[in-house]
């Protein structure tokens, strides 16, 4: 018995070496990537809480939606680069990704978050920008222009992620997800455990197109940030509640829309969001991409820039023109 006791103790110990070196290893990790990526753009406060927001070129305003554990540098390249000359672009770091905070109401519902939106818009004297939102950002952008269509003049919505329960991934969503968990995680196991099998999802989420070069150092080192993880775990949980209560209106949506897909999207499908919404849409163009993934920012920015330039031609800046 007193062998069996000191075995044990010294399990104990050995467990708690463990998970303080484990500590200690996702602090350093997280502070080295912090270092390594510092705020590109200017700040703003909305809900008591900072905004991170890059602000380029003239003309009429492009705001820039990312996605579900994304960040604003999905758009910081081709995009941005391929709009600025002809338009004033604004990408941002959505609540709690990147370097934006977390307020402490609950912004994970995009009808919520489309508030928040409302918010930073006025904060920045936007009136009726283009909205374009990738995946989970398209959820967004269809929830602030059902809520407030005097705002938006017009939508590109790339991958979108818009009626509940159609991710290949739909399981995922079923996870118990305790807070005491998360933040457990969130502070210990977060960095080597995320490193260990997230090579698996971004390859996932560009499948079957290639991951570009440096994208995954790009994805853990922001992603692996404590508040980045728990505000897409916060979004998986209420997304599918929040669109249940909001899609059977989308064909309220009078204005201009383009969405692109792409055909092999394995994160989310293609048939039963961006096809189900352009019938649904009253004035949607899709654009259908063979042998694409999830990631249109990064492999097809040129079909963006000019669905962009499109709808800027074919709209005045007033609402619902065309």
């Amino acid at each position: 018995m007193e062998r069996a006791g000191l075995i044990w103790q010294a399990v104990l110990a050995a467990g708690l070496v463990l998970t303080a070196l484990v500590i200690l290893y996702n602090l350093r990790y997280q502070a080295i990537a912090r270092e390594r990526h510092p705020p590109e753009g200017e700040f703003l406060e909305v809900e008591g809480a900072r905004v991170h927001y890059v602000r380029q070129g003239q003309g009429p305003t492009v705001v820039l939606l990312h996605g579900l554990n994304g960040f604003m540098q999905d758009f910081l390249g081709d995009v941005m680069d391929g709009l600025e000359g002809e338009f004033e672009v604004v990408a941002l770091d959505r609540p709690g990704y990147g370097h934006s905070e977390r307020p402490q109401i609950e912004l994970s519902d995009p009808r919520v978050q489309a508030l928040w939106l409302d918010r930073v818009l006025d904060a920045l004297g936007i009136e009726h920008p283009i909205l374009v939102g990738h995946s989970w950002g398209g959820a967004l952008a269809m929830t602030f222009a059902q809520a407030h269509p005097g705002r938006v003049r017009a939508l590109v919505l790339l991958a979108p992620y818009v009626y509940p329960g159609t991710e290949p991934d739909d399981w995922f969503h079923k996870l118990p997800r305790m807070r005491g968990m998360r933040n457990a995680i969130a502070h210990t196991f977060l960095v080597p455990g995320g490193r260990l099998i997230g090579r698996f999802f971004v390859k996932r989420s560009f499948q079957p197109e290639p991951v570009p070069e440096g994208y995954f150092d790009l994805w853990s080192e922001l992603s692996f940030q404590p508040e980045h993880f728990q505000a897409t775990l916060e979004e998986i949980r209420t997304v599918d509640p929040a669109l249940a209560s909001v899609c059977h209106r989308w064909h309220e949506v009078e204005i201009p829309t383009v969405i692109i897909a792409g055909e092999g999207d394995w994160s989310v499908d293609p048939e039963a969001n961006a096809r189900a919404l352009s019938r649904d849409l009253p004035r949607a163009e899709l654009i259908w991409l063979e042998d694409a993934g999830h990631m249109i920012p990064y492999h097809h920015p040129d079909e963006v820039v000019e669905a962009v330039e499109d709808l800027a031609r074919r709209t005045s800046g007033k609402p619902g023109d065309a």
